[in-house]
């Protein structure tokens, strides 16, 4: 009984003594050269696969970096923005400050010129009088002198 091995060495063996070209060119050599031309294209094809998957990983890359980039740069302008509003609440906020200062200080005056109104509608416009000094900074009102003759 034969095995696949013993019959290729017996085949070989035969086809070796066979003077025929023919014989020798088509069958073993043919078989090697199929392989080889087979390993080859199984190779090249492994090789495009792989520069197309190193191609595709690349443009990948090259997308997330960029959105990368994008998303710092919204990301300081956000900041940017954030800082500004800031600031213009702080403004605001002493600016606020400062017209209710204003107001209060306008709110003591007006009390001030009510309270002189009606000492001068008490003593009647007929007599002279002198109208006390107004002083901004703190408002003592003295008491109402009368205007010397």
């Amino acid at each position: 009984m034969h095995t696949p091995i013993h019959i290729y060495i017996y085949t070989y063996m035969n086809v070796c003594r066979d003077n025929s070209a023919e014989h020798n060119f088509v069958t073993f050599p043919m078989l090697s050269t199929e392989r080889k031309d087979k390993n080859r294209l199984a190779q090249a094809a492994f090789r495009a696969r792989q520069a197309n998957y190193s191609r595709q990983r690349d443009n990948a890359l090259l997308k997330l970096e960029a959105k990368i980039s994008s998303l710092e740069k919204s990301h300081q302008e956000a900041i940017n923005r954030a800082h500004h509003a800031e600031q213009n609440y702080i403004n605001l906020a002493n600016e606020l400050y400062n017209v209710q200062q204003q107001l209060s200080l306008s709110m003591i005056e007006n009390e001030y010129w009510r309270s002189c109104l009606t000492d001068l509608q008490q003593i009647g416009l007929e007599q002279p009088c002198a109208v006390p000094d107004y002083n901004p900074d703190f408002l003592i009102v003295d008491s109402l002198t009368e205007h010397p003759d």
